[in-house]
């Protein structure tokens, strides 16, 4: 698996209440979004597929560079960005965030 900070497995059934939790304002995001998304600290992609239907572009950033690498082969219409925040990157034009 990746070196990441995320505390809780989508797989693992004792991690699934924790995971729900975290997963809900995903689920509130994309019923909300539009245009353009980016994430700052997108980690492993919990509510990735639920923003990149939802918006018209989604960009994400997160800092594990072999991270954002998996993330653009499985979602390659997105915009994966390897970056350690806060740092000079130039970002596109957003009308949401997330994190």
């Amino acid at each position: 698996m990746y070196k990441t900070t995320e505390i809780t497995s989508a797989e693992i059934a004792s991690d699934n209440p924790v995971h729900q939790r975290l997963l809900f304002p995903y689920v509130e995001a994309a019923a909300m979004v539009n245009g353009n998304v980016l994430e700052i600290g997108c980690g492993w992609g919990r509510g990735l597929e639920l923003l990149t239907k939802a918006a018209k572009h989604y960009t994400g950033i997160d800092k594990n560079e072999e991270l954002i690498k998996a993330l653009r082969a499985e979602y390659s219409s997105s915009t994966f960005i390897s970056a350690n925040i806060p740092r000079s990157v130039p970002l596109p034009t957003i009308r949401s965030i997330t994190s």
